[in-house]
């Protein structure tokens, strides 16, 4: 079995429209789709899909798009109540596939939720090969909750997973209990070490 965490869970719309983008100008939508989204529902439901047990664990309402999706899929969520509907990112797909992405950053959750989903991971935990945390960090969350979260995931013999990039990833790496396994891309591999980006991608 294998957790995932995540943090601050998008619903992804994409929109595609008829003709280019024009700035300021009206545009009419020729399809609309909403899909469960955030790196870690997409893990478990891709781990879900290859027949890997899965405990996701969000901050999300009994009713939300991604608690339904996630059950769709054979996952197993486990959801903390927020009270409010899950951050929506928009997709603006054009004629020739050209997309332009405009991401909802979030909403700042309590004390209480972050208590909550910590407890959750730990106890869900308990036997699992791996617990993967995933994503960006809702807004006002400590840059070092995922750092706080290895070291006690740790302290239970867990092997822990992070993939996030900014300042929640800098504060990881700063930490003095480094993850098991880290997955930055290479903007994110850049930021850190003040490499080109594409010099990064283009390394063997």
């Amino acid at each position: 079995m294998i957790v995932t965490l995540t943090a601050n869970p998008a619903v992804d719309r994409a929109i595609r429209i008829d003709r280019p983008i024009r700035r300021g100008d009206v545009h009419r939508a020729v399809a609309v789709g909403d899909q469960a989204g955030g790196k870690g529902v997409n893990v478990a439901r891709a781990l879900a899909h290859a027949g890997v047990a899965t405990v996701a664990i969000l901050p999300a309402d009994d009713d939300d798009l991604l608690v339904r999706s996630l059950r769709e899929v054979g996952a197993f969520p486990v959801n903390v109540p927020v009270g409010h509907g899950t951050r929506l990112n928009i997709k603006v797909v054009e004629p020739d596939g050209s997309t332009t992405t405009f991401n909802d950053p979030g909403t700042p959750e309590p004390e209480s939720v972050r208590s909550a989903l910590a407890a959750a991971l730990l106890a869900r935990s308990r036997g699992a090969l791996w617990v993967a945390m995933s994503g960006s960090l809702p807004p006002g969350t400590p840059d070092d909750w995922y750092a706080t979260l290895t070291a006690a995931l740790h302290a239970e013999g867990r092997r822990v997973a992070v993939d996030t990039s900014g300042a929640p990833l800098a504060a990881t790496l700063a930490a003095g209990e480094l993850p098991d396994l880290l997955k930055p891309n290479a903007e994110e591999l850049a930021s850190l070490t003040g490499a080109d980006p594409d010099a990064v991608e283009e390394s063997p």
